[in-house]
């Protein structure tokens, strides 16, 4: 695990990312996160006034979360993210 404050603030960040990640998704399967609800999701936190690079940063840990899960078989295919 990184340390130091550098180390700090990029867990900071990414414990926020994912807290609005698990907020909007909740406690679905994998499998039931769908291509169009990741576009609702991205479109709702622009509404709620959300930089739209933030916004593509949340999405990158949705990816790398997916990536994962197939890694470790437990996922057989990500669903399509925008772009």
């Amino acid at each position: 695990m990184t340390t130091g404050l550098m180390g700090i603030a990029l867990w900071t960040g990414f414990s926020e990312r994912f807290r609005r990640l698990r907020t909007y998704f909740g406690h679905d399967r994998a499998v039931h996160i769908t291509a169009d609800r990741i576009t609702a999701y991205a479109k709702a936190r622009i509404a709620e006034g959300a930089a739209a690079a933030t916004v593509k940063n949340e999405l990158a840990g949705l990816k790398r979360g997916f990536s994962l899960a197939i890694r470790a078989g437990r996922l057989h295919r990500p669903p399509a993210f925008p772009s």
